[in-house]
């Protein structure tokens, strides 16, 4: 007759769910913030945001104001943003958390006539160029 036998385990099973918990509840975050500001000549900016499970929503920013918000990343967490401005429209990654780059929680980003421009919050100064408008 065959009988089952139960084989003691180093780690019992309640200790084996609580570790498992404590990891996932323990990933690092970080308070992060984007600043998308509209400093176009004249012409108001429309702006949409997204991450995969945060919709901004869409905006319209006038001259000289941003669109601004703030949130807790952890790694991997991206927001994408969709430009729009009479014929123009541009698309670009705002925000992306990386493993090697749990840091610099804040980018700022200015909109004008010749494209998309990732600026250094302390002294105002283009960092990079990213991406520049398409016709429609």
């Amino acid at each position: 007759m065959w009988r089952q036998q139960l084989i003691p385990s180093k780690f019992p099973l309640p200790a084996v769910v609580v570790a498992a918990a404590l990891i996932i509840l323990a990933r690092p975050t970080i308070q992060s913030a984007v600043s998308v500001k509209n400093e176009m000549s004249d012409k108001k900016l429309i702006v949409h945001c997204q991450s995969k499970d945060d919709d901004i929503g869409s905006h319209v920013v006038d001259v000289g104001l941003d669109l601004h918000w703030d949130f807790l990343a952890e790694i991997g967490t991206q927001f994408w943003c969709n430009l729009a401005v009479e014929d123009k429209h541009l698309s670009f990654d705002a925000y992306q958390q990386s493993d090697r780059d749990l840091c610099c929680g804040h980018m700022y980003w200015k909109v004008r006539d010749d494209g998309v421009h990732l600026v250094d919050p302390d002294d105002g100064e283009t960092k990079s160029y990213r991406r520049e408008w398409k016709h429609l």
